[in-house]
């Protein structure tokens, strides 16, 4: 897990080192900032995934102009949210996975207009194995 994170910190650090651009090595700083207590958390074995969402909305609403050289560090991200969620959630019930992940209001809703697809969506995305999405989506189907 930490792996994923460290190539995710390296390959911003070398962004930061090697852009030429100004403003992109303001935000990549920003970037290392923002990862620093997810990385002392992560080290310590926290279950807290606010952080998490901090840096996702960081990268959201900041663009590099030129990203270049900070290389493939989302795709790095991106692997360790979902190996960081996957610790987290294990051991939790569905309707608890939901809740942690802040999935429970959209479960419901499509639930309630019977957008079945986005129901598999939402279970994969809180980690339910594909052998218990059927399931549960018959089990919903059921009660109407």
């Amino acid at each position: 897990m930490l792996n994923a994170l460290a190539n995710c910190i390296l390959k911003i650090e070398h962004g930061v080192k090697t852009s030429s651009r100004p403003e992109d090595r303001v935000i990549g700083e920003r970037y290392l900032a923002t990862l620093a207590p997810v990385l002392a958390a992560a080290e310590l074995g926290s279950n807290e995934l606010g952080d998490l969402d901090t840096f996702e909305r960081l990268v959201r609403h900041s663009f590099l102009i030129s990203p270049e050289p900070f290389g493939s560090f989302y795709h790095d991200w991106k692997e360790f949210r979902v190996q960081c969620e996957q610790r987290v959630v294990s051991g939790m019930t569905v309707n608890e996975r939901l809740f942690a992940l802040g999935l429970s209001d959209a479960f419901d809703q499509f639930v309630a207009a019977k957008e079945w697809d986005e129901c598999r969506s939402i279970l994969r995305r809180a980690h339910v194995g594909e052998a218990n999405v059927e399931p549960i989506i018959d089990n919903h189907k059921k009660k109407g």
